[in-house]
């Protein structure tokens, strides 16, 4: 035989709750009943099926209940004789309604409002004497006189209410039982029943079919969806709204609302008859809530409740500001994109990983063409922001009467010419994202006092509103100019120019690491479906132009030359400009080259000791870095360097090669710990390593 456990704070009243179900279920289930405390000393509850008194209990008994065990929360009504016993009450004169807490004080209130005795003025009362009218001298209560203040002068005590039907039938239906209404007592006890808890069960419930197919229609929607009856009692619920609300109860139907979102205060929900919304936090992520009635034929029958997550609604604004916009505000670099091999390039690179996993505001300075947007993108994209739009601005490309509304956005008529309806300002459209103010040394004075207040306040107003919108943005501005000369020219705001410096990043010249400009010649020429070989000469001239247009001016050499549609570029392929400046190669430390015997004497020299090719790039690459210093050394000291930099020698292989390349005048080694250093013979060497790498990868 089925059993099942019912539970309750007090085993008097689980008692009580035992014999109603008794009535419905007969011989057909064996009943047990257990107060909370009895229930604490089990390992758990071992019946399947668990009907309960309230959600309190539910929390003292949570740990206990099996997995595979079935709960029904249990609702109560009034008897039609308990109605009868209110019929002789004063009309219009206060009457306390004495219970256990403020919630089921307005849950009997509803209860007796919807019998049909809105005429009273029931008032809540659960112990506080503090707050109570003393000029109040009746009282009713459902069997709870412990609580009953003094000096009353009539007391009507309508004792417990009996089981609501409906909740019987589904704990029926759970278990899978029929025919609970076959004997007299049962249908005596059903017929007693005030069907008071049915607003919503009186809409939907004798109609099987709309019951179904409202219950399919709540799962299909994005939202938490939760249909409560007149007393906040959850009839339904969706999969979603479960989902959201599993951090406050892993059970939510048949439970009062107020049980599980008590941040709603629905108080005496009978006479709640506008929509409302607030903002509440349930395991550390913010619900957007709304309660809004349900009516059929002018009476209200219950709410619906819909739950959406804010991060949701952020992210849909954010989808429907971009289209609006009518514009795609992408990010599509990455590191990855940004191609080099030099020391200086790969340094840049890490800092900017580093900025990345920041959300301070950040200032890129460099050259034109060197890249500052690239990086401001990968920046973009390495962060957290990256789902959100990465909003770029040229402050010099707008007229200075407009760089306003764009940034910052209008209301309609705010003047003359203004779209109707408004527009959004790129700040709003870059929301949760990046906005990016390329050239933020252009923009005019007044605009930037206003720019700095918006990053201050993080709020932003549009022109012709009064209205704050919050904003959570973060800024990368970019500028070719030296900003601390404008600052004392008084043509930049050195309060603004600190607040946009809080994490600078310097982008390299060209001129800085020409041994990039091989990798990054191939790297342009595969994005244009090029193929073509370089003459020795050819990438000498190359690598030995100024290149005062940085990178954005190499592209445009690689477009020239993959428009001559050759398979081998020569010097007289190279565009003009580059042949102009070639009596000035030699003022660059890249096109000091060897003479042609030194080269033919160092090409022999690596290709007898081709397997130590990568050794001598590295011994050489770090006695380099201090040339200038004419420091020496040490073995152990150039052995950690190495390996900083990715080389991996052993201590022989190092001594070995120390040697060799001092016996070719490549190096000068002192004796005992004076350490090694550089000569220029030996610069000339690694210059035609880092040649002979390009050519060969070209």
């Amino acid at each position: 035989m089925k059993e099942i456990a019912v539970v309750a704070n007090e085993q008097s009243y689980a008692d009580f709750i035992k014999e109603c179900l008794t009535v419905y279920f007969g011989n057909q289930a064996k009943i047990n009943a257990y107060s909370a405390e009895a229930v604490d000393s089990m390992p758990y509850i071992r019946e399947k099926y668990i009907a309960i008194s309230g959600f309190t209990v539910f929390k003292l008994i949570y740990d206990k209940i099996k997995e595979s065990s079935v709960l029904q929360a249990l609702r109560f009504t009034m008897s039609k004789a308990q109605i009868d016993m209110l019929k002789d009450l004063p009309s219009g004169e206060k009457i306390l309604l004495v219970n256990i807490d403020n919630r089921k004080c307005m849950e009997v209130i509803t209860q007796i409002y919807e019998a049909g005795y809105k005429n009273l003025d029931l008032v809540p009362y659960y112990g506080d004497e503090s707050t109570r009218d003393m000029s109040i001298r009746v009282a009713i209560t459902p069997n709870e006189m412990q609580l009953m203040p003094p000096g009353m002068e009539q007391v009507i005590n309508f004792g417990e209410r009996v089981l609501d039907v409906e909740s019987v039938i589904e704990l029926a239906e759970k278990m899978q039982i029929d025919g609970i209404f076959n004997s007299e007592e049962a249908r005596n006890a059903r017929s007693s029943a005030v069907l008071t808890s049915g607003g919503v069960t009186k809409l939907l419930g004798e109609n099987e079919n709309l019951l179904d197919q409202i219950k399919a229609l709540m799962e299909l929607m994005d939202d938490g969806i939760i249909l409560t009856d007149l007393m906040s009692q959850i009839y339904l619920a969706n999969q979603k709204a479960k989902s959201m609300l599993r951090n406050r109860s892993e059970f939510i139907e048949g439970f009062g609302i107020s049980d599980i979102l008590p941040e709603l205060r629905m108080g005496d929900d009978s006479r709640r008859l506008k929509a409302s919304e607030k903002l509440i936090s349930v395991g550390g992520v913010n619900l957007v809530i709304k309660v809004s009635p349900i009516f059929s034929d002018k009476t209200k029958r219950g709410n619906i409740i819909t739950l959406r997550s804010f991060d949701e609604l952020e992210d849909q604004q954010h989808s429907i500001r971009s289209r609006i916009s009518g514009t795609r505000h992408e990010a599509k670099y990455v590191f990855e994109d940004i191609k080099g091999i030099s020391p200086k390039i790969i340094e840049v690179i890490e800092s900017a990983r580093r900025i990345a996993r920041s959300d301070a505001a950040v200032l890129i300075t460099g050259e034109s063409g060197t890249g500052k947007e690239v990086f401001a993108q990968s920046i973009h994209n390495a962060s957290t922001r990256s789902r959100y739009s990465f909003v770029a601005l040229n402050c010099s490309a707008i007229p200075e009467n407009l760089l306003e509304s764009e940034m910052f956005g209008y209301e309609e008529g705010a003047f003359t010419g203004a779209k109707k309806g408004g527009k959004a300002g790129l700040f709003e459209l870059a929301h949760k994202g990046t906005i990016f103010l390329d050239e933020i040394g252009e923009m005019p004075l007044p605009l930037q006092s206003k720019l700095l207040r918006v990053l201050e306040e993080k709020k932003v107003s549009r022109i012709g509103s009064l209205k704050l919108i919050d904003m959570d943005t973060r800024v990368i501005a970019a500028t070719n100019r030296n900003l601390k000369d404008m600052i004392s020219e008084k043509k930049m705001r050195e309060d603004l120019y600190y607040r946009l410096n809080v994490l600078p990043l310097q982008t390299p010249s060209l001129r800085e690491r020409k041994e990039d400009i091989p990798v990054l010649l191939n790297h342009f020429m595969a994005a244009m479906h090029g193929d073509w070989k370089y003459s020795p000469k050819a990438l000498e001239m190359f690598c030995g132009y100024n290149w005062p247009g940085n990178v954005r001016e190499l592209r445009n050499a690689a477009e020239f030359l993959c428009s001559l549609d050759k398979r081998f570029v020569d010097i007289q392929d190279l565009p003009d400009y580059i042949h102009q400046v070639k009596n000035t190669m030699s003022d660059h430390r890249y096109a000091s080259q060897p003479e042609m015997g030194e080269y033919q004497t160092n090409l022999k020299f690596l290709l007898r000791e081709g397997r130590k090719f990568e050794l001598f790039e590295g011994i050489l690459t770090v006695l380099g870095t201090d040339l200038d210093k004419h420091q020496r050394w040490g073995r152990i000291r150039l052995e950690e360097a190495l390996a900083v930099r990715g080389f991996e020698f052993t201590e022989t292989e190092i001594r070995n090669g120390l040697r060799l390349l001092s016996d070719m005048g490549y190096i000068k080694s002192a004796k005992g710990r004076g350490g090694s250093r550089m000569t220029a013979a030996g610069s000339e060497l690694l210059e035609d390593i880092k040649r002979l790498k390009h050519v060969s990868r070209s």
